[in-house]
């Protein structure tokens, strides 16, 4: 298993923020064949077979964020998030197959202070 990423913030002006997160995972699992070997005629089993090979997994996900304050009691949030999955080689009964799920979202949220200890989020 590999694990690349990182992240990084910092001010866009007095009333802007941003946040950047990066992250890419290589896996590599081990997909396990247990099967047997028949003679065609009386059906009697020949041979066992039992094998392993390999299933790669890629995943990369980018969440970029920008907080913007709107006044001393309201932040508004927007984030955007991105996030792909690969499975490569996969078995099934009767196939090897692909897998890739692509995922993006996007979320914006207002942040409220009510007082000094405590905040709502809409």
């Amino acid at each position: 298993m590999k694990e690349y990423g990182g992240s990084v913030s910092g001010a866009i002006n007095k009333r802007a923020s941003f946040f950047l997160d990066v992250r890419r995972d290589e896996v590599d699992n081990g997909s396990i064949i247990n099967a047997i070997t028949l003679d065609p005629q009386t059906l009697a089993i020949i041979n066992p077979f039992t094998d392993v090979f390999r299933t790669r997994q890629r995943r990369f996900g980018i969440n970029p964020r920008i907080d913007y304050q709107l006044n001393p009691r309201n932040t508004l949030t927007v984030r955007y998030g991105f996030t792909r999955a690969d499975i490569q080689g996969a078995v099934s009964a009767d196939s090897i197959w692909f897998l890739a799920v692509h995922v993006p979202t996007t979320q914006v949220t207002r942040y409220r202070l009510l007082r000094r200890r405590y905040s709502e989020r809409t």
